[in-house]
């Protein structure tokens, strides 16, 4: 644990000195919590269509989630929202950003991530805190993502590990053929929903196809070398909530790599 810890106050200094993300009294406390999620986040979306259900929060604005830090009281109300027609999906949150408000803490639910995972978590976190713009889940989210992953891979360089660099950077690759199956589904579920049909029960038979179409697609991609934790993403609950929840993390994230490069690689020009 203290080596952890140790580990998080260099994250914060290589933050502020090389990444241009504000720190400010973030992850200086550290807090045991008595369950293994910070929170529980619960997604919607109706049956025939990709779009999230929002819910408004002061500060963050309309946010495409609603989080829970009781999980059963995230299952009872998820229940409600399947008998209201909706796909629905119940995820676990490991951390969450206050924007800057208050002082988040190091949680027991991260601190064991191996380093190159602590260091993605605090810098995508760090990231909210340096732009946020209230009411675009999507927008922020895939910004964030984006960021952290650049800034974890030049973390990881000035430490001097090539292997590591490397390591890393090929998960960032694989979650990439991940998200690009998903995201390939959703454009067949959306000219799907976009669609007349002769009836409920015909559209209802299509997506279903879809979606064992993509089930499938997982199973080939998990016996390939490093893909063994698909098998746990292909046997959860597979719905429109699921794919608009993944979406709203990754859907911008090839444009903000792009504008990376072409600021040089340069964390203020990429801010700016």
């Amino acid at each position: 644990l203290k080596s952890h810890l140790r580990l998080v106050n260099a994250l914060r200094q290589f933050a502020s000195e090389e990444l241009d993300l504000p720190t400010g009294s973030s992850y200086t406390h550290y807090v045991a919590l008595d369950r293994p999620m910070a929170l529980w986040v619960v997604n919607a979306a109706p049956e025939f269509s990709l779009e999230l259900k929002s819910w408004w929060y002061p500060f963050v604005g309309r946010f495409e989630g609603r989080g829970f830090f009781n999980k059963q009281q995230a299952e009872d109300f998820a229940d409600k929202l399947r008998k209201q027609g909706y796909d629905v999906a119940v995820s676990g949150a490991t951390a969450y950003s206050t924007l800057g408000w208050f002082a988040d803490p190091v949680l027991s639910t991260f601190i064991k991530f191996n380093d190159a995972d602590l260091a993605e978590l605090i810098f995508h976190e760090l990231t909210h805190q340096r732009l946020y713009i209230s009411g675009d889940t999507t927008f922020n989210e895939s910004f964030a993502t984006a960021t952290a992953q650049a800034a974890t891979l030049k973390w990881l360089a000035a430490r001097g590990n090539e292997d590591t660099v490397k390591k890393y950077a090929a998960s960032v690759r694989r979650l990439d053929r991940i998200t690009q199956k998903l995201r390939n589904t959703r454009d067949k579920l959306d000219t799907l929903f976009s669609q007349l049909h002769e009836s409920v029960a015909s559209q209802r038979k299509c997506k279903a196809g879809i979606y064992q179409t993509l089930r499938a697609e997982l199973k080939l991609l998990q016996n390939e070398p490093g893909f063994s934790d698909v098998k746990n993403r292909r046997q959860a609950p597979m719905n429109n909530a699921t794919l608009g929840s993944i979406a709203v993390y990754h859907k911008h994230v090839p444009a903000f790599r792009k504008l990376f490069e072409n600021c040089n690689q340069k964390f203020p020009e990429y801010f700016k």
